[in-house]
């Protein structure tokens, strides 16, 4: 017996050499004060239950303990800030047409059209935060839409940026927590010489392009 237990001891003694980590591997070192965060995609992403934009996805990313989410911006006719993805309303719910082309009393009530979300409406940015539980200190990254490509573009632009503004103003967000996203850099500099505060976030599909700007 007194065998097995020097077998037994010898080889926990050889697991517990090889599993220590060198401390240095395991060291972070970023922008966000040394630590990681983390944040959903519109929410809980595409793979969720719920469309991702919507109230339900949103609230549910939160609850579970995510530090923020992005989600995407649209812009309608009279200045309404809407969570939707799609460039048409038909692509998931029941009406048609692009959002920048509608007054929000047009389709304030559409819903999506999967049968298991077909009770989920589509969603204003300023409703959303009005029945979020929470989101004081939470960080947010505004995909921002711009597909009014007929419409004056400089008007566009400011039009767009002074609703998200308003918004984060009217809902009391931490406006150093608020991540602009685009691909237009004039559109992210209107929006920075609102609100110095705001963090700008740019994509771009080339990385070149990308590090030229």
């Amino acid at each position: 017996m007194k065998k097995y237990y020097l077998i037994i001891l010898f080889l926990f003694s050889i697991f517990s050499f090889t599993c220590k980590v060198d401390s240095a591997l395991i060291e972070i070192e970023n922008l966000n004060n040394n630590a990681i965060g983390l944040f959903g995609h519109g929410g809980t992403g595409i793979s969720y239950k719920y469309p991702i934009n919507s109230l339900e996805s949103i609230q549910y990313c939160l609850n579970i303990g995510a530090d923020g989410t992005e989600m995407d911006l649209q812009l309608t006719r009279d200045s309404v800030l809407v969570a939707f993805h799609q460039h048409n309303l038909n692509d998931v719910t029941l009406c048609e047409g692009e959002i920048h082309k509608k007054l929000w009393s047009e389709i304030w009530g559409c819903h999506y059209t999967s049968p298991i979300s077909s009770s989920i409406n589509i969603i204003s940015i300023n409703d959303l935060f009005e029945k979020l539980n929470k989101h004081s200190n939470l960080i947010y990254t505004f995909d921002c839409k711009l597909l009014n490509n007929s419409y004056d573009q400089i008007s566009y632009k400011k039009q767009f940026a002074n609703a998200i503004v308003k918004t984060i103003q009217t809902n009391k967000l931490n406006d150093a927590n608020i991540f602009i996203e685009s691909n237009d850099t004039s559109f992210l500099s209107i929006v920075k010489l609102k609100n110095k505060q705001l963090k700008l976030f740019y994509y771009t599909p080339s990385f070149e392009q990308g590090l030229i700007v």
